[in-house]
Order: structure tokens, then sequence, then C-alpha cells
């Protein structure tokens, strides 16, 4: 209580004195004369900085005595738009007495603070250097530099004011982000690398103070990476974009300064294109050809983007041209092409493109082509197929070959079973080879084709016939068709004899009775040998259809010679149709009633048709069930 007695009358008497000095000193009727050892500095300390927005910092007001103190005073001015001050603490010059303080009166609009004061209580005084008071400010979000001034600065003694030096201060405030100029490249290419380059300038920090980032993303790479000053204001950060894709590249750049503004870009990309050329991984295709045949192409590929498509130009022989291949969806591309009949190489060049139009060509390859195709041998025949002893027969054939003919042989076998194999090689006209010469041997000849090509491949023809003998046929004469009386359709009353002569100079062999019936088919019937030449058929079935038959005589002889007669025609009438005019009317009854109740032998009249042995009056009755019905065709 005592203490703060002491204080409080202490203020009262140095605020009257100072009052009162001041009145005087305006009225101009007292001069006061300081006289000291020393000019005491009063100085903002720090007495500049820079800060940043939002930050709180504290500035003291430090003294350097030049004689020794025992009170001050002090008021202080700022830019309240900037800063705004938060607290007025006592410093420590006094410490060690007891003082009596004053922190004054902050006015943020104005931007002051006033009546700040401090003094020891009782006897005591300093020389050493302390701090008069320490100010807390916080930095407004505004750029800019406040002074910091001091004004109405006393500084006295025991007795007096001291002379004074005051140093005002100022604190800047640094709001202003670092300005970002983009100079990165506007595209790249694939797996290469690319260099961010940006110019950075700041109000307050150097290049080397700032930060400087970049944030990229390419296909499956990316990063937030720091960029290095280069020189000057310019950074820089390469990095390698992905091999595996064409999307654009985006980017961020972003700077920070010193005092935690940050500026960041809009977010940029890099178009980029693809200038890798693809890979030809293996050529898989055929170890080698064979004339006339399919070669297979096959190549394994490859691309950091995608396979466009793969090409192989090729040659052989006569031919050749550009095949495109066809993805086979596992990496390979393959296709084929026919080969030449020509034993020269094939060469062929592949080449392989990219969907963004870069490409690759494989080195020439050559792959070896043989002949794996055998002669062919067409058209064989001997002329004239049977021959007579001593006459010439020329077997020919038609040879070829899709590279060359090497030899051409003959074989024969004869009768006897003997065998001859002889070369015809050089009896040819353009590919037809032959060989035209008599035999003596009669009797079936049996000959084949033998072809060899120059590669080794050879073919061998079916084997075919020709017979030396007679030429001869047989003769056939005095055909003569005989039918029972009456004609008749059952088979166990009618018949038909069919008789001829045959002859011939050797001897007969077979002979045959060819029969077209009523409804297209036909019977060929071996006809019997009767006495000397002649030959006969007595058949009840074989005619026993009514309607219009034909049938001529064929015979072979020892030899193989073959003679035909004429063909003949005859008609077999059906019971019903007894006048046999082809058609059933009223007369066939007629003749019927000529014979009404007659009787004889089964089958003994037409009138009977149904061969009972009487005419009655059921066979009426047969003739009516047909009548009007025509059967001549």
């Amino acid at each position: 209580m005592v203490r703060a007695i002491k204080r409080l009358q202490s203020r009262k008497s140095s605020a009257i004195a100072t009052i009162f000095i001041t009145l005087l000193i305006l009225l101009g009727t007292v001069t006061i004369t300081v006289y000291a050892s020393g000019t005491t500095i009063v100085n903002i300390d720090p007495s500049s900085q820079i800060v940043s927005p939002g930050n709180n910092f504290t500035i003291n007001v430090s003294c350097a005595p030049g004689q020794p103190i025992k009170s001050f005073e002090l008021k202080l001015s700022f830019n309240p738009s900037i800063l705004q001050v938060n607290s007025v603490t006592e410093g420590n010059i006094f410490s060690g007495y007891n003082t009596y303080f004053n922190a004054g009166t902050i006015n943020n609009t104005a931007g002051t603070i006033v009546d700040v004061y401090g003094l020891i209580v009782g006897s005591g005084n300093v020389t050493g250097n302390g701090t008069f008071v320490s100010i807390r400010f916080t930095a407004k979000s505004v750029s800019g530099t406040s002074t910091l001034g001091l004004y109405d600065v006393g500084i006295t003694n025991e007795t007096s004011y001291v002379p004074i030096s005051v140093n005002n201060g100022s604190v800047q405030v640094d709001a202003t982000p670092p300005e970002i100029v983009d100079n990165s490249p506007t595209s790249g290419t694939t797996g290469d690398s690319y260099t961010f380059n940006v110019s950075i300038t700041d109000n307050i920090d150097t290049a080397g103070e700032l930060t400087v980032k970049v944030d990229w993303s390419h296909g499956s790479l990316g990063g937030n990476d720091s960029m290095i000053n280069v020189g000057g204001n310019y950074f820089e950060k390469t990095v390698t974009l992905d091999q595996n894709s064409i999307s654009s590249m985006t980017y961020v750049i972003y700077a920070n300064d010193t005092y935690g503004n940050t500026n960041t870009t809009t977010q940029a990309s890099a178009t980029v294109t693809d200038n890798d050329d693809p890979s030809l991984v293996a050529d898989n295709s055929d170890a080698g050809g064979t004339t006339g045949d399919s070669f297979g192409f096959d190549f394994t590929v490859s691309d950091n983007i995608g396979v466009g498509g793969v090409n192989v130009s090729w040659s052989h022989g006569s031919l050749g041209g550009n095949l495109a291949l066809g993805d086979d969806g596992d990496g390979t591309w393959s296709g084929s092409v026919m080969l030449d009949d020509n034993l020269g190489n094939l060469v062929y060049r592949v080449q392989v493109n990219d969907t963004s139009g870069n490409y690759v060509r494989g080195s020439q390859q050559s792959k070896s082509v043989t002949d794996n195709d055998n002669p062919e041998i067409n058209n064989v025949s001997a002329t004239p197929s049977i021959q007579n002893i001593g006459g010439y027969v020329n077997i020919t054939a038609l040879v070829n070959d899709n590279v060359a003919i090497g030899s051409v042989y003959l074989n024969i076998t004869f009768p006897d079973s003997s065998i001859q194999n002889f070369s015809i090689t050089g009896n040819k006209s353009g590919n037809t080879y032959y060989c035209n010469k008599t035999y003596s041997m009669i009797g079936t000849h049996t000959y084949f084709i033998l072809a060899d090509d120059t590669s080794g491949n050879s073919d061998i023809s079916t084997a075919d016939t020709f017979l030396i003998g007679e030429q001869t046929s047989p003769q056939i004469s005095n055909v003569v068709n005989t039918p029972s009386d009456p004609l008749d359709t059952y088979s166990s009353f009618g018949w038909i004899n069919i008789t001829c002569d045959v002859t011939d100079n050797i001897g007969v062999d077979e002979v045959f009775l060819n029969i077209t019936n009523p409804d297209g088919s036909y019977n060929n019937v071996s006809m019997n040998a009767g006495t000397s030449n002649s030959y006969f058929l007595n058949s009840s079935s074989a005619f026993s259809l009514y309607g219009n038959y034909s049938y001529f005589i064929w015979a072979n002889d020892t030899s193989g010679n073959v003679g035909v007669s004429n063909s003949y025609d005859f008609s077999m009438p059906p019971n019903w149709d007894v006048d046999m005019n082809g058609e059933c009317k009223v007369f066939d009854m007629t003749l019927l009633s000529n014979h009404y109740e007659e009787t004889g032998d089964a089958g003994w009249i037409r009138e009977d048709v149904d061969n009972n042995g009487k005419v009655e009056i059921l066979d009426f009755v047969f003739v009516s069930n047909h009548y009007n019905e025509s059967w001549w065709s």
C-alpha cells in the first residue's frame, strides 16, 4: 500500500512538474538549460523488419543512456491500415528498482499509443542499456510499410530532462505473393525429358529465398518436385515423360516466399506426341519355303503406344507384293503368300508402323525355296487301244513340272508278265512325250508313265492297257422273232423265241439279247448256243408285260471284239385286246361272241381271254373291264 501511494504521489509530482515547465516554455517566461555529459539514444529495435500477414511480432523501444536516467515518457505513431497494436509492456531498463509504469492508451483507429511512461520510485538511477517498453503488434493482410514514429519522448535524471537522440523504425508487411511467368514448352515427346521453366519474382525475397515446386502428372508418372534456381529469376525442373502415354501432361506451378505468401498457377498442359519407333522383336516366319506352296510370315512386334500395322514387301520369282499382316492379338502379326514355281530365294523386308506414324523397317531377309512338287502326268493314252500284231501303237502323255522335267520313262508289262522300262525323255513335242512302236505279242499290255523332275520329285501315272490281237468283230445275221400262236402275255401259255446266227473269224465268246421293256427298263439276257453258228432265246417270261418292246443282239469274240445287231421292235398286246389293234372296242367282244361257249385246250385261241379252255361270260367281263382303253404308245 505504501509503495502504491508513493508511486501515485511520484506520478502526480512528475506530471505537475511537466505541465508547469511546459507552460513556462510556452509563455516564454522560463528558459531551461540542461547540461548533460552525453546524449541518451532512443531506438526502435529492430529498426526495420519484414513480417508476414497475420503474424504477431514485437518491437522494443530501447535506450542507451548518455548519463544516469530515472524516468521516461513517449508516444508512438503507426499506420493502422497495416498494423494493429495488441499490448504495451514495461521493459527491463529499470530492472531491480521499484517502478511506476503506465502502458498508455492504444488507438488502433488513429494509429497511436499515447501517455506511455515509467520511472524509478524512490532514489536511484540507471546508466546501463535496456528497453523502455515492448510493444506487441499483429500484421494485417495488406502489403505496405508502416513507420514506427516516436514522438513526445522525454527522459529525466533526478532533477531534469536529459538530451536525447531518437531513431524511429519501420515495419514492412509482405502480403504480396511471388509472380510466376511460365515459360515451359507446350509440347513433349513420349519417354523423353521435359524441362519446366518459369521465372519467379518477389517484391521482397531474392530468387534464392523462394520455394518453387511443380506438381505434374503424365500417364502413370508424376510428382510434386522442387524446382531449381538456374540463375537470375529462372527456375527449372527436368522430368521424364511416360513412354506409354500420349495423353496431355498436366501441371501446376506454385511459389512460396519466406513470408508465407503463395502463388499457384492454374492447371496447364503440354501435348505429348509419340516419337518412339515401334520394335521388331522377333521374326518367327517359316524357315524356308517350297515351290507353289504357302509361306507363312510371322513377326513379334511391340510399341509404347500401339502398333498400327505390319507390312511385308516380298518377292519370289515372278511374284511379289506388299502384304498387310493380320493382328493375332498376342503381340504377333502374321499372314501368308503363295510362292512361285521358282527355285530362287524368297526375299522380304518387314515394316512395322505405330499408330503415331513412326515406323521401323527390318533388314532384308532371304529364305531358300525348294521344289517339293511332283511332276504332273496327264492325258495318258495308247492309240489305238486295240491293234493287230505288227501295227503301231502310239503311247503319249502330257508331262509338266513347275521347274523342269528330268526324265520320263515308259513301263510296259507284256502278256507273258515280262516287263520293259525304257526312257522316252528324248521323244517329246512340247510337253507331250511319246513312244510309237509295234508289238509282236498277242494279248493285253499294261503300261504306265514315270517322270522325275530336276529336284528329285517323281510321279507315276495310273496303269492302263492296250490290246494286241485281231480286230474283226463278230457278225450277227438272220435275226428272227417267232411268237407263240396265239400271242399270250400269260407265261404259262405264251412265249417268244428269238434266234440269230453269229460268226467270227477266231471264235465267238458270248452272245446277249438286250431287251427294252414297255416301261423303259431293260434286260440283258444271255442267249443259248444252238447248232452250227445259231443262237436262240425262247422265253415265256421275258415278254410277259403287254406293250411295245425293242431288242438287239450283242456279241463279243475271244479277242474282245464286239458286234451289235440292228434294233428290232415288236408288240405284246394284252389278252383283252382280242383283235390286237391297240384298243378295246365292241369288236373285241364281237369276236368273243363268235366263239361263245366253245371249248378247247387252255390258251387255244385269243377269245379264251382267261385261258381256262372255254369262251364264256367271264371272258366278256375281262374285256369289258378295259372297254375304250388303249395300250399302244
